[in-house]
This record gives C-alpha cells, sequence and structure tokens, in this order.
C-alpha cells in the first residue's frame, strides 16, 4: 500500500530548507593548489563553496555588497543552477569588481535553494579586496623560448601599492604542472620600482624523505607574483595575481 499526503487534493509541498551552505576555507601560503576566495589574473575575484548534502538541491543564490555602497544593501548577483552544464554550480568568478589605488572591498554571502524553491539560511559572510597587479610585460623572462642559466633570477616592476603587504612567487613545472616552489617575501621597498628575486635550490621534505629541489637543465617552467596584505594569521583577505609569464632551463 503506497500512502501519498494530500491537502485539499493537492500533494504537500516540500517545506523544508537546505542547510546553509559553507566557503572552502581560504588556503594558507604553503598550499597548492590554492583553494577558497582568492584573486585570479584579469582583476577578478574566485569565491568556492562546498555542494550542500541535501540531494534536492537546485542551486545557489549569490549576494555581493561593496564596502562603498552608502545603502549597505547585498544584492543578488547570480543565479548558479547545479543542472548548468557549462559552469560550475560551486564556484564563481566574479569580473564585475573594481581595481584602482582606491582600495574596494567586497562582501559576499550565500544561499541555498532547493527544487521546491525553499531558500537555506544565509552562510557566512566573506569578504576580499583587490590590489592593482604586476603588468605581466614587467616580468622577465616571459617565455618558454627565454633560456636562463643558473642561478635563474626573475625581475618585475610594480607602481606603488599603499596596501601590499607581502610577494608569493610561485614556480611550476610546465608539463607536469607539479609546484616547485611558492617563495613568500617582502618587497625591498613599497614606493615603486624594479625588484628581483633568485632561485635557491633547496631540500623538501615529501613523505618523510628529503627531496632535492632544483630547476632542470632542458625543462620549462612558469612563474607568477602575487600581492598580499591583510592578513587574518596567514591568510591574506586582499591581494592580486600576475599572468603567468615562462622560461627554459639551458
Amino acid at each position: 500500500m503506497i500512502l501519498v499526503l494530500t491537502n485539499c487534493g493537492k500533494e504537500i509541498e516540500d517545506p523544508f530548507p537546505p542547510s546553509r551552505p559553507e566557503w572552502i576555507p581560504k588556503s594558507v601560503v604553503d598550499d597548492w593548489p590554492e583553494r577558497g576566495v582568492d584573486a585570479e589574473p584579469g582583476n577578478v575575484i574566485y569565491l568556492e563553496w562546498y555542494p550542500n548534502p541535501e540531494t534536492d538541491i537546485d542551486g545557489y543564490v549569490l549576494y555581493r555588497m561593496a564596502a562603498s555602497d552608502t545603502l549597505k544593501k547585498f544584492e543578488n548577483i547570480v543565479y548558479l543552477s547545479v543542472n548548468d552544464p557549462f559552469r560550475p554550480s560551486t564556484s564563481y568568478l566574479d569580473e564585475d569588481v573594481l581595481v584602482s589605488t582606491q582600495i574596494e572591498r567586497y562582501y559576499y554571502y550565500l544561499r541555498a535553494k532547493d527544487t521546491g524553491g525553499n531558500l537555506s539560511p544565509p552562510s557566512d559572510t566573506l569578504n576580499y579586496a583587490l590590489l592593482r597587479p604586476i603588468v605581466a610585460t614587467t616580468m622577465l623572462p616571459q617565455s618558454l623560448t627565454d633560456t636562463v642559466e643558473a642561478p635563474v633570477e626573475l625581475s618585475w616592476s610594480y607602481s606603488y601599492h599603499v596596501a601590499m603587504e607581502d610577494y608569493v612567487l610561485t614556480i611550476l613545472e610546465t608539463t607536469t604542472q607539479e609546484m616547485v616552489t611558492r617563495a613568500w617575501f617582502q618587497p625591498t621597498q613599497y614606493i615603486g620600482g624594479k625588484e628581483s628575486w633568485t632561485f635557491q635550490p633547496f631540500w623538501r621534505v615529501v613523505d618523510g624523505d628529503s627531496v632535492w629541489v632544483d630547476l632542470e637543465s632542458g625543462y620549462s617552467y612558469q612563474w607568477r607574483i602575487d600581492m598580499q596584505a591583510d592578513y587574518d594569521g596567514d591568510v591574506e583577505a586582499t591581494g592580486s595575481e600576475s599572468a603567468w609569464r615562462y622560461f627554459t632551463v639551458r
């Protein structure tokens, strides 16, 4: 026997809203790949969250407020359906953000929506602001045709960034995309100009074993510069990422 609950001849709709969404925590400098809210090349803020555990989730509503908004009102900026084959439903690239010498901070929260139209309670609110990134044309070496010899020196120039506190320089082996190093260091000056950093081989502990890390002859690598500021512990709330540049070791 099948029991169907009805109300005046109609099936009772689902009265239970989903649980509130959970953001993926922001990764610290030593983590790779990076997770959670972050800057992306091209003046973009990346946001990432866990999928809700309910089986009837239809999508997620993302809300945003700019710190400069005099009304202090969150706006619904996008609905991300779990059934959309053309974009993910648990991450978002916010390209409609301001990047200038005047730092603009953005605040975000999420609500999950189920197939019955129920909205979850709001997620926690997180925030992020963008710095103007390193201009890729100032970064040397530039491309895979640029061959360099050890010790490999990387250089770049930047304009004045009042909020910038630290650099994070990332090097990947281009073919395998394996991380070689994530170097975290302070600039030599904060008023603009040329900077450089030289790779030095080092020992890394991997699964309990010591591994010698070096840039190998004949291999190609890619590198970028992150600028970071406004730390909560080891996690920044303001930053930027340059485009990737490349080089080959002679």
